[in-house]
């Protein structure tokens, strides 16, 4: 059974709370609703992304871009 939003939010506020306090970040009461929307939509997309079909001790990894040297002509 997956949890609620809210009850993704109940796990996330201890969470929330250390970090606040070990990045000494000023988050208002006010913006608190807002940063813990996003840290649960955070949590969605993680559990999206672990539910991708990867084979056990595997690694693909992607092509790294590297810009070749520009011409200011």
């Amino acid at each position: 059974m997956q949890k609620t939003d809210e009850q993704k939010a109940n796990d996330l506020a201890p969470l929330m709370d250390a970090m606040v306090a070990q990045q000494g970040l000023a988050v208002r009461d006010e913006w608190r609703a807002g940063v813990m929307t996003h840290l649960v939509n955070a949590v969605k997309m993680a559990e999206f992304l672990e539910q991708a079909p990867v084979e056990t001790n595997t690694i693909e990894l992607a092509c790294v871009f590297t810009p070749g040297e520009v011409d200011h002509d």
